[in-house]
């Protein structure tokens, strides 16, 4: 009886830890609309989307007041930047890669 006490709390203790990863693991939806909001200015959040992905890069020392400081104003916070993504020289892996980028969601 003891043993079947002790499977039964290290079940309902593991069952309780990954229904918790996967509220955290939860992604948001975005619409286009929803995604301007995130413009990287007055203190706004930075997100960009790309290739359906929404990414959070408020953290990155490459991103100022909501532009990229490298892409001579074609890319902004707030848009979706595959296009830009694909032309540029680092390519998408540089948000997949970055400890400082968060994939956070999709855009509708």
């Amino acid at each position: 009886m003891k043993k079947l006490l002790i499977l039964f709390t290290i079940t309902l203790f593991a069952v309780g830890c990954s229904s918790e990863n996967s509220q955290t693991d939860k992604q948001i939806k975005f619409t286009t609309t929803e995604l301007s909001e995130y413009d990287g200015k007055s203190g706004n959040d930075c997100y960009v989307a790309v290739s359906g992905r929404v990414y959070e890069i408020s953290d990155s020392d490459k991103w100022v007041d909501g532009d990229h400081i490298d892409s001579e104003g074609q890319a902004s916070c707030g848009k979706d930047l595959t296009e830009a993504m694909d032309e540029s020289p680092h390519g998408i892996s540089i948000l997949t890669t970055s400890p400082k980028v968060k994939m956070i969601g999709t855009i509708e």
